[in-house]
């Protein structure tokens, strides 16, 4: 159901249980999946950023992301409190490494 899009109340609610039992039941199915698979070779990757407030207007965070162009995979991603070269350059490094690099000029 949580894979379906039901949320942890809706499921709770259909199954007659507490909200928390349907949580900690799919983060224990969650610890048991395989890791993700990343592709052996990466063609074109995307790198983007996005962002978003925490609390009020002044507090603004970045989501910084790779991917995968052909896969759409993430190749990595990041939350940092300011969009830095070196923030990028970190992603960079971790992620498979890609031929060709696109974003938005920054």
């Amino acid at each position: 159901m949580y894979v379906d899009g039901a949320n942890f109340r809706r499921i709770a609610r259909h199954l007659g249980v507490n909200p928390q039992s349907v949580a900690n039941w799919v983060k224990a199915h969650a610890e048991q999946l395989p890791a993700a698979s990343l592709p052996e070779t990466v063609e074109k990757a995307e790198m983007d950023e996005l962002f978003t407030f925490i609390g009020d207007k002044k507090n603004k965070i970045y989501i910084l992301t790779i991917v995968d162009r052909k896969t759409r995979c993430i190749l990595s991603w990041s939350v940092v409190w300011k969009r830095t070269e070196e923030a990028l350059q970190r992603m960079v490094d971790e992620a498979p490494k890609a031929k060709w690099y696109f974003s938005d000029a920054f």
